[in-house]
Parts: C-alpha cells; sequence; structure tokens
C-alpha cells in the first residue's frame, strides 16, 4: 500500500485541526514502529519511545561526593589498570566556594574552577551514557575546593 493519501479539499472524509491565528494546523495521531510496522497507537498503556543523547549501555557504580576541606580530596580511588569515566553527578554546597573536579594522581584539571556564591548551590548533571570526562588509566577522582566547606552529592561512574 502506498504511503501517501490524496486529499482533496472540501470533499471526502473530514480531517481534524487545531485553528491558531486563522490558520488550520492538522492534528495527527502517533503510531510507534518502523516503517511498515505498527506497534500501537501513542497512549499512557503504550508512551511514546524516547532516547536522550546516547543510551545508557553499561553498568555504573555510584560514589558519595562527602568533601569539606579546602584542597584536593579524593572521591575514586584509581585503579591501575583502569581509567574512570564520569557519567554523571549532582551536588550541593555548604557555602560559598569554587569547586574543581580533578584527576590528582594522573596530574590535570577535568572542569574550570566553578565558582558556587551560596548555600544550597550546586550542579546536576543527567547520565545520558557517554562519559562527560574522564581520568587516564591508573588516575583518580577527586574535588579541589578553593575554601572548607562542605560538599556533598552523587557521582556515577565506570572504571573500563
Amino acid at each position: 500500500m502506498a504511503d501517501t493519501v490524496p486529499i482533496t479539499p472540501g470533499v471526502g472524509a473530514p480531517i481534524a485541526t487545531d485553528e491558531i491565528g486563522g490558520v488550520h494546523h492538522q492534528r495527527i495521531k502517533l503510531v510507534a514502529g518502523i516503517d511498515g510496522v505498527n506497534d500501537g497507537d501513542i497512549a499512557k498503556t503504550n508512551p511514546l519511545p524516547t532516547r536522550m543523547g546516547v543510551s545508557l549501555t553499561r553498568d555504573f557504580t555510584m560514589a558519595f561526593i562527602n568533601v569539606s576541606a579546602a584542597g584536593f580530596t579524593q572521591v575514586i580511588a584509581a585503579d591501575a589498570a583502569k581509567s574512570i569515566k564520569i557519567l554523571g553527578w549532582a551536588f550541593k554546597v555548604g557555602g560559598a566556594v569554587s569547586v574543581k573536579f580533578r584527576n590528582e594522581a594522573g596530574g590535570g584539571d577535568l572542569t574550570p574552577s566553578m565558582p558556587y556564591a551560596n548555600t544550597g548551590d550546586g550542579w546536576v548533571q543527567d547520565i545520558i551514557g557517554q562519559p562527560y570526562m574522564y581520568t587516564p588509566v591508573g588516575g583518580n577522582f577527586g574535588l579541589t575546593l578553593s575554601a572548607a566547606v562542605p560538599v556533598t552529592g552523587l557521582v556515577f561512574f565506570t572504571q573500563e
């Protein structure tokens, strides 16, 4: 069967529209499935399949961020044979402080210094499946704080 259906204005079956600013926009009903396949109408019981970024195809580990000393504090220990791949994080600060993600063992900043001005400020970065940053093989992961201010949260990672 053809993928198109001829419509003659004023003749045939009516179609649903939504009039916005004097212009009719056709209403449609979504159906899931690849070309030529009907996997059912989109509904509460058959939601629209979505994928943000790249699908997460690996297991991950979670580590707590519980840092309060100025300078570098290790959050994830190095593995001599693996790299730490950071997939996502969430943290809040307990006051004015600058935070930097760092690989201390391998020597290198993973982010620039990020200033936070108020208690409760923070950053949430969702897991999308691909690493946002990684350490070299044998490197550890941690935070460097500009002041002795509590920073708490979670970091999601793999070691590969």
